[in-house]
């Protein structure tokens, strides 16, 4: 956690999972031997990073791309359960990592026409689970209760507007599931993953530690100092892909540093979450403002809008306040100690 932890409150802490990577792993395939499909953490004699590249990438993205299809069929649904749309995103989110470290031993036109349509697929499961996250932050905000006012009213109305948002937000990812059936999903990505070289070079432990180190620079190169938002998020995007590849090479890494890295990581996202969740929120009250709300509503609406921008900005100097180069610097340290052969 971070190391001040007063401000939030238990919906802030239920969306940490998608923070911190906290979760269940959607994305595990069946223990092949030789663990091929889910990283161990350690690789006793060395045997799986002396294999070739290609068979390591078949297998993992085999498995992330597997857990994608399996996971879209019930985020769609109208009344699914808000975890199954977080599992759509972590999946999506893992497979276009895995897409992005394996691209030099993927057809480039197969590889960037699944990244098309994972991306459509992120889109739509993060739009439903800014919703998702938002109206539990509400709910818990203004408890049920039996007493009647203008005020209250108009938060049940607003309740009940995001929660017909919430059902159709849900619509986006049917459509998506219906666009990857009439592609043939299945077929595609068998043909994907047929067409990865298991043969030769290069070995998977040296090519590990060389996509690992070119997501290192990305990532570190936009560690601030940041002036603008928009870096902000740009660093949050890095630093989750950076995330995603340590899982996805853990066992071509040092562990106590890939460890103690990864904690970093974790603290460094659930830092940053604050300010992602409210500036989120401040983006979906300015869109309701432009809704035909009644008066009080709109009222209310409004209100939520200013505070939302203020929590924003604050959690943003927030973070900067925390984000110190003594950070930034051990966390570099540990991220070279981890890749270093």
């Amino acid at each position: 956690m971070c190391e001040d932890d007063s401000m939030r409150t238990p919906a802030q802490s239920n969306a940490d999972q998608d923070r911190s990577g906290n979760h269940p792993d959607t994305s595990s395939g069946p223990r092949t031997a030789g663990l091929l499909s889910t990283p161990a953490a350690t690789d006793p004699g060395g045997k799986v990073l002396a294999l070739p590249a290609g068979v390591i990438a078949a297998a993992r993205l085999k498995a992330r791309l597997t857990a994608v299809w399996r996971e879209i069929g019930e985020a769609g649904d109208p009344l699914a359960d808000p975890e199954a749309v977080h599992r759509l995103r972590v999946a999506t989110r893992r497979s276009l990592a895995a897409l992005t470290a394996f691209a030099p031993l993927l057809p480039t036109g197969k590889r960037q026409r699944f990244g098309q349509r994972l991306r459509q697929i992120r889109k739509a499961a993060g739009e439903a689970r800014d919703l998702d996250v938002l109206i539990d932050r509400l709910r818990q905000q203004w408890p049920a209760t039996t007493a009647i006012s203008p005020a209250s009213t108009s938060a049940e109305k607003l309740i009940e507007l995001l929660t017909e948002h919430q059902i159709g937000s849900r619509g986006p990812i049917r459509d998506c599931q219906a666009e990857l059936v009439a592609w043939g999903w299945p077929a595609r990505q068998e043909q994907l993953l047929k067409a990865i070289a298991t043969t030769g070079r290069p070995r998977y432990g040296r090519f590990a530690r060389k996509r690992l180190q070119l997501v290192g620079r990305k990532f570190f190169t936009t560690a601030g100092p940041f002036r603008k938002a928009s870096q902000l998020h740009q660093f949050r995007i890095l630093g989750k892909r950076l995330r995603y590849s340590l899982d996805l090479f853990t066992d071509a890494l040092s562990p106590q540093p890939r460890d103690r890295c990864l904690k970093r990581l974790k603290q460094m996202q659930e830092a940053l979450g604050d300010f992602t969740d409210h500036a989120a929120a401040a983006d979906r009250f300015t869109r309701l403002t432009r809704e035909p709300l009644d008066a009080a509503t709109l009222e209310l609406v409004d209100s939520l809008r200013r505070e939302e921008h203020q929590l924003a900005r604050l959690a943003r100097r927030r973070f900067d306040i925390w984000w110190t180069n003594g950070r930034r610097k051990t966390l570099k340290r540990l991220f070279r100690r981890a890749v270093k052969s």
